[in-house]
């Protein structure tokens, strides 16, 4: 996924999602400071400085 500023319908369109489903997912990553919204409602995917788990 290209990590480019982008929109809401801009990403569900990318990964194939709703665009609530697509808002649901990076409302979720914005509380994990992994992407940030401006305030024209562009979202920013941020390089995180500590290393992310999955568990």
């Amino acid at each position: 996924m290209d990590l480019n500023i982008k929109i809401t319908p801009e990403i569900a369109k990318e990964i194939g999602v709703c665009c609530k489903s697509a808002y649901n997912r990076l409302t979720e990553l914005q509380k994990l400071n992994l992407v940030v919204r401006d305030s024209k409602g562009e979202w920013e995917f941020v390089i995180p400085e500590k290393e992310v788990i999955v568990l």
